[in-house]
């Protein structure tokens, strides 16, 4: 097996991992972030960094002003 082959592989089962532990995770704290230009601003669990929703105009004057 090739170097790559075995990055590849540890990538593979790091996402896996990631996403059981985004799976379980209850998202009780959130914060909203910048993720990219083609996903905007969205509502981030702290814990898990999962994307969760979209903020509302409100919340994002708020956090516009910070």
């Amino acid at each position: 097996m090739s170097k790559v082959d075995k990055i590849l592989n540890k990538i593979s089962q790091l996402k896996k991992d990631l996403k059981k532990i985004q799976d379980a995770c209850p998202h009780k704290k959130q914060d909203i972030k910048f993720l990219s230009l083609s996903e905007g601003v969205r509502w981030v669990c702290r814990d898990c960094q999962l994307p969760v929703g979209w903020p509302n105009d409100k919340d994002l004057r708020k956090w516009e002003s910070k």
